[in-house]
């Protein structure tokens, strides 16, 4: 077999320089145009695939070398297959990594073994010719990594040329920018993990930003370089993809949700679903009670932020603590 979608790694030099912005206007201009695209994440993370979700109404996958090894690529195989475009957005610095030393578990690590180019995340606030030296650096510092566009972000439209000189000035593809905007700063918040969860803000708000922001992006230039530095992978085995085993009736199963139990990966819920058929999802700051069920599945979340919300639910409060 051989993964043949075209891809493209969304990287930058540091955290909180857009990735997350940017990958989701990539996505929505993409799928305005009609092009069906897949999302993934490198590394562990609930919060920024759950983003990706909103504006693709579909799952976002993760890529954890870390955890996966080379069964990245399998993964990345099997849930690119149906889509036009793969996008992939990195985590921290391009080159950070779990040690700090080797490249394992980085976005460089995972764009090589994708065979993927990358694009590059360049905040654009108080910088122009600087914007060339960090190209440079990033692109020397792992020929095997191939850099070939960038979008800049958090920038003015006066300084949009400068930096679009520089970019292009270093063989880059300029692909768009973000504008500074007060919108994306209220839709994109901040918390001490990273992001707020998207199932705590207002989806509709979310995809209006995402709308007008995607008119900054050249779609053209994104499905050209990711058609022309995407290299076709092969993939070993589809074993182990779509292993199903009939649903079982004999176990009752409620799951904790609502905004304030969000840390789900959606293999786990899949997996639920293709094995049980009884199922309840349960909001703890609204339902009453658990149901009949047999098993309860808590996942991560922020329940301290929604303490005091969780506390008014008191019927609910009494039955999980049995008093």
């Amino acid at each position: 077999m051989e993964v043949t979608v075209p891809r493209l790694v969304i990287a930058s030099y540091k955290g909180k320089n857009g990735k997350t912005t940017v990958t989701l206007a990539l996505a929505y201009a993409l799928i305005k145009t009609g092009f069906r695209v897949s999302m993934f994440k490198v590394g562990p993370d609930y919060i920024d695939p759950s983003y990706h979700s909103v504006i693709t109404g579909t799952p976002s996958r993760n890529l954890d070398y870390v955890l996966m090894g080379d069964k990245v690529i399998t993964r990345f195989y099997r849930y690119s297959l149906n889509s036009d475009i793969a996008i992939i957005e990195g985590v921290s610095g391009l080159y950070d990594s779990v040690d700090g030393v080797s490249e394992v578990g980085s976005t460089a690590q995972v764009a090589k073994l994708l065979r993927a180019p990358v694009v590059l995340v360049i905040n654009g606030e108080r910088i122009n010719r600087t914007v060339r030296a960090i190209i440079r650096g990033l692109r020397d510092f792992d020929s095997d990594v191939k850099i070939v566009g960038a979008v800049v972000t958090n920038t003015t439209e006066r300084q949009v040329d400068k930096l679009r000189i520089a970019v292009e000035g270093e063989g880059l593809e300029f692909l768009g920018y973000v504008p500074r905007s007060d919108e994306l700063e209220e839709v994109m918040q901040y918390r001490h993990l990273g992001l707020m969860h998207a199932g705590e803000v207002d989806k509709q708000y979310l995809v209006k930003v995402f709308s007008e922001t995607s008119r900054f992006i050249d779609v053209n230039k994104v499905v050209k370089v990711a058609r022309e530095y995407s290299e076709a992978i092969d993939v070993r085995s589809d074993e182990g993809l779509n292993n199903t085993e009939p649903p079982s009736n004999d176990l009752r199963v409620g799951i904790l949700g609502g905004r304030v139990f969000t840390f789900y990966y959606p293999e786990v819920i899949e997996r639920i679903q293709a094995f049980m058929s009884n199922i309840r999802f349960i909001d703890p700051e609204i339902d009453q009670e658990l149901g009949d069920i047999n098993l309860l599945l808590i996942g991560g979340g922020f329940p301290e932020v929604y303490g005091k919300y969780l506390e008014r639910n008191r019927a609910l409060r009494l039955m999980c603590v049995g008093s």
